[in-house]
């Protein structure tokens, strides 16, 4: 039988080849022969470089209509170099939309987007863009316009990402980081924990590459990880890579209690079929939860509101079926228990702390699965204030199966010829 790591190697080497080949017919360079990006890349034909020598550039200067449009093109865009990476500044693009942002997602509403392209990014930084929605800078609600990939392919090398990217076509990820935009929420200060930092969306047989990479949410934004929902045939491979669900930083906002949150989770399948999973030292983790914070409750809120977050799943499978090789996942701790003082002293709540996250869940889901470390988180510390214990979470289970559910363990290695014809 074929061995495994062999097997994964030549799966790698056909992507990486196919898709980030570095050789290109012509060098276009900003500044010189292009002003901006844009003019660069409506200037770049197939197998050409896009070269930007600026320490940085800005996109919302540079195109008042929207973000950097890639369209019909084969072409790279590189900054300076892997160690001396160039800036990509999207902020301030989502500020020109109406309340409609960001739905649907649109050439004018995303940092970059990529239709029938196919896209390599080199030795980049980008910041994600922010948009405000009333009030003061303070108050401010603020979301984000991700890198879109309506078709083709996407492949980045050597970047460093603070912004989202959403996909329905093929992508890979070599020797980078990706953590989420700020987003912040208006009425209680803290972040969103709904929207994750990389999502892999319909398609069929659709090939992700992780390797040497970082998808790292734990950036107190709150941000799950990843997700791949509504996709047939897809094959997802993470070698010697990270992904990591997001924390909360509930601050406190004029000594006001903030509701907690959840820790976002690591890796979540939903509505897929036929979902292949390989992961060779890769490995996953849920967000912790977040304890209480603040002195007070304000009078909007209730009792129910008061709870220490429990920790995001590791990977978490909700109507789907698939097959799962390799891999690490562990499940984010709870948030520790707090004491919590309502108006001025007057009447005082035990916050028990909250539950660790399962490793593995499955929800209406049938998953394969061979060669794969599951751990639950541990639940939240017990805190002991003026003489009273207050409780602690609960550990978290290594796997959640729930009764509609069915995991199915294969023996041996796996002949991933085999498995994926």
């Amino acid at each position: 039988m074929t061995d495994k790591n062999t097997l994964f190697s030549i799966v790698l080497f056909i992507v990486v080849f196919a898709v980030c080949s570095p050789s290109y017919s012509k060098t276009i360079v900003i500044p010189g022969d292009a002003a901006s990006v844009q003019e660069a890349v409506d200037l770049a034909a197939d197998g050409d470089l896009v070269l930007i020598q600026s320490e940085a550039v800005d996109l919302c200067v540079e195109n008042f209509v929207g973000g950097l449009r890639i369209v019909g093109k084969e072409i790279t865009i590189s900054g300076r170099s892997a160690e001396n990476k160039t800036l990509i500044n999207a902020q301030g693009i989502a500020q020109m939309f109406g309340e409609e942002y960001p739905y649907p997602r649109s050439s004018r509403t995303s940092s970059i987007w990529i239709e029938d392209a196919s896209v390599t990014m080199r030795g980049l930084r980008m910041s994600g863009p922010l948009k405000i929605v009333g009030g003061t800078a303070a108050t401010a609600c603020y979301y984000g316009a991700p890198i879109y990939v309506e078709s083709g392919s996407l492949c980045l090398v050597d970047c460093d990402l603070t912004c989202n990217i959403e996909s329905r076509s093929n992508l890979r990820i070599e020797r980078s980081s990706i953590q989420g935009y700020s987003y912040q929420d208006a009425q209680y200060d803290a972040q969103n924990t709904d929207e994750p930092c990389l999502s892999v969306l319909g398609g069929e047989r659709i090939i992700i590459d992780i390797v040497d990479s970082t998808v790292d949410c734990n950036n107190d934004r709150g941000y799950n990880g990843v997700l791949l929902e509504g996709s047939s045939g897809a094959e997802f491979y993470l070698l010697r890579s990270v992904i990591r669900g997001g924390s909360f930083d509930d601050s406190t906002a004029n000594r006001v209690a903030i509701p907690s949150k959840k820790g976002g989770y690591g890796f979540t399948v939903r509505d897929c079929e036929n979902i292949r999973l390989a992961f060779d030292d890769g490995k996953v983790y849920g967000g912790e939860g977040t304890p209480m914070n603040g002195q007070w409750m304000s009078q909007h809120q209730d009792e129910s509101e008061l709870y220490a977050g429990n920790g995001g799943e590791g990977l978490m499978l909700e109507r789907s079926t698939g097959f799962l090789e390799g891999g690490t996942f562990i499940g984010g701790n709870g948030g520790n228990s707090t004491p919590m003082l309502e108006n001025h002293g007057f009447r005082m709540y035990m916050i028990p702390g909250g539950d660790g996250g399962y490793g593995i869940s499955l929800r209406q889901s049938r998953l394969s699965y061979g060669n794969v470390m599951a751990q639950g988180g541990s639940g939240g510390l017990s805190v002991v204030y003026e003489g009273i214990q207050l409780p602690a979470g609960n550990d978290g289970e290594r796997w959640l199966v729930d009764d509609s559910s069915e995991a199915i363990p294969l023996s041996g290695i796996v002949d991933w010829t085999l498995l994926f014809k």
